[in-house]
């Protein structure tokens, strides 16, 4: 499956979880994703599981360097001034921050995890929350990702070993490598705080 198939699979999927009302996704320029949440608290888990999705696929692309390139994702927490579904139109303060942190995020590196707002407190304090899930993030295998997007989605144990397979202890180890009792206590921490 190609690249731009592969996210508008990730799009159907967040629509499922998170409710045609309360997320609007799409796809712009065939590799970039802009969402909008209506509750903001979810932002931080729809950034990690765009992140482990891609990271843990395997994606054909015509550009044969294309495993060499990471998944840059921001989270801009602002205003929405125009929401059209129907026009596929998003404007507004969150996609001007978050766009201002991709492009930051594209001068330094190949991937990252980004969190930008107009208060200052909240960046200060969600900004070095998001490097370090990012750093974890980067060390994490394919599988380890693709365990971590089925946590994410709100998946038991028991659940993901009938989706993939294997075994308890199989997906108990992964979950471990992986860092999900972090990055679970980081994504409750952020849900709680921006609410």
């Amino acid at each position: 499956m190609f690249l731009d198939e592969k996210l508008r699979e990730l799009l159907r999927h967040l629509r499922t979880l998170f409710g045609v009302r309360n997320f609007f996704g799409r796809l712009v320029k065939g590799d970039c994703l802009e969402c909008v949440l209506e509750e903001s608290r979810f932002a931080l888990r729809v950034a990690l599981l765009i992140r482990t999705f891609v990271k843990s696929q395997d994606i054909k692309s015509p550009d044969s360097n294309f495993n060499n390139y990471g998944v840059r994702v921001a989270v801009g927490i602002g205003t929405i001034t125009t929401l059209d579904r129907k026009r596929d139109f998003i404007s507004g303060d969150a996609i001007v921050l978050s766009g201002r942190a991709v492009q930051e995020l594209s001068n330094r590196a190949k991937s990252g995890l980004a969190f930008r707002s107009a208060n200052e407190d909240w960046n200060n304090v969600m900004a070095p929350l998001f490097a370090l899930i990012d750093t974890m993030l980067v060390k994490n295998t394919k599988k380890q990702c693709g365990i971590l997007w089925h946590c994410l989605s709100g998946k038991t144990e028991k659940e993901i070993c009938a989706v993939t397979g294997h075994s308890q202890p199989t997906i108990n180890s992964h979950t471990r490598a992986a860092g999900w009792a972090a990055i679970k206590g980081a994504v409750d921490y952020f849900e709680r705080e921006m609410k």
